[in-house]
């Protein structure tokens, strides 16, 4: 550790930055463009691998904050009253060959199928990426950010947290220019970012997350796998007309409401 930090972690500088979109192009939650200010954060540098998940629950399951039901052959995991679920071990929907999620579950301990231990965990639910960040703060001796009666996250608590769309987006794109990809204009390709589109298809399924190769599609703070791989839960409530309201300093999402019963999520994936 650094200061208390995750060594793969890095800081972000607060500042203003472009967010967003004109209307010559995306589509029309991405605009306007505004200028929040951003303060200081800390980020991961890599998306969180399923080693590093299946350490996380297996800690969660020796302090009595998850149990697995349906174990065909791993099951679905949930918070301890099993009234949310955080990831589904048997998820199976076409896009690849066999069980997508590579989290497994055997003998009461969690683990990761061979050759993906260094790939990025994937379907897991809003939920379950806010709740490892609790049992990571817990396993770091800091205190948890999120409630998990209301799911309200206390940004002045010391814990992990997922990053606000703002914040994501400020990583992702740096504050000097209004590039349109983390590496700046230069046109898409296999050799940034993993994606799939059209006749493209990369990898055709996750790439390991320190694969190397990927080191030219970096945003400018150095934050890998910011386009393409998989696509990354932020705090924030969704509304798409957020962008026309968004606060000046620090936004955090719309507030919860009828317009708002999904997350954020930011990024693309390797088939999109």
């Amino acid at each position: 550790t650094c200061a208390g930090l995750a060594v793969d972690m890095i800081s972000i500088p607060a500042g203003t930055f472009t967010m967003g979109s004109d209307s010559t192009e995306g589509d029309s939650p991405e605009w306007p463009k505004h200028t929040p200010y951003v303060s200081t954060f800390h980020a991961d540098k890599y998306e969180v691998t399923n080693a590093r998940y299946a350490e996380a629950l297996n800690w969660a399951l020796a302090h009595g904050e998850v149990v697995v039901t349906d174990p065909s052959p791993y099951g679905i995991v949930w918070d301890a009253g099993q009234n949310v679920v955080y990831l589904y071990m048997d998820y199976v929907d076409g896009s690849v060959s066999g069980n997508e999620c590579r989290v497994t579950y055997s003998g009461g301990v969690f683990g990761v199928e061979a050759t993906w231990e260094d790939h990025p965990v994937v379907f897991v639910t809003w939920n379950g990426a806010a709740a490892y960040s609790n049992w990571r703060s817990e396993m770091a001796g800091r205190t948890p950010c999120y409630n998990t009666t209301t799911w309200e996250c206390d940004f002045n608590a010391n814990g992990y947290r997922l990053p606000t769309e703002a914040e994501w987006e400020k990583g992702a794109r740096g504050s000097s220019d209004q590039r349109t990809y983390p590496w700046g204009d230069e046109e898409i390709s296999c050799i940034r970012c993993n994606y799939g589109h059209e006749d493209v298809m990369c990898v055709g399924t996750t790439a390991a997350v320190h694969a190397s190769g990927y080191g030219s599609g970096a945003s400018p703070y150095g934050l890998m796998h910011m386009a393409g791989n998989i696509y990354e839960w932020c705090n924030d409530w969704y509304d798409e007309s957020y962008y026309n309201i968004t606060p000046a300093t620090d936004p955090r999402g719309p507030v919860t409401g009828p317009l708002t019963e999904f997350k954020a999520e930011r990024g693309g994936g390797w088939y999109d």
